[in-house]
């Protein structure tokens, strides 16, 4: 589900570790969403680059936070999307039937 009720808040430090991060940290549709970046500079260019979604009109993905420019155009998976298809009762360690389980994966 796609929507356009985004907010970006400033970069916040995580100093917690020996190593400060840098936290990016927006919302979509009322959920919280944060990103870690080693860098400052990194930090504050994906924020950029959210903000720059944001003012083209971008719709953001509910699922992963992120717009169609930075997911790269590929549908957010649920967790058991890739293996909803996987119940013929085969285990997937079993030789035979390997190539029959990528198969369905794809």
């Amino acid at each position: 589900m796609k929507s356009y009720k985004v907010v970006i808040w400033k970069l916040s430090v995580n100093r917690s570790a020996k190593k400060p991060t840098y936290l990016v940290r927006w919302s979509v549709d009322g959920e919280a969403i944060h990103e870690s970046h080693t860098t400052k500079a990194l930090a504050d260019r994906f924020r950029a680059e959210l903000l720059r979604a944001a003012d083209k009109g971008e719709p953001f993905d509910t699922v992963t936070g992120l717009p169609d420019s930075l997911r790269g155009g590929r549908a957010a998976l649920s967790l058991l999307g890739p293996r909803a298809g996987m119940g013929s009762g085969r285990t997937d360690r079993d030789p035979a039937h390997r190539g029959e389980a990528v198969d369905r994966l794809r």
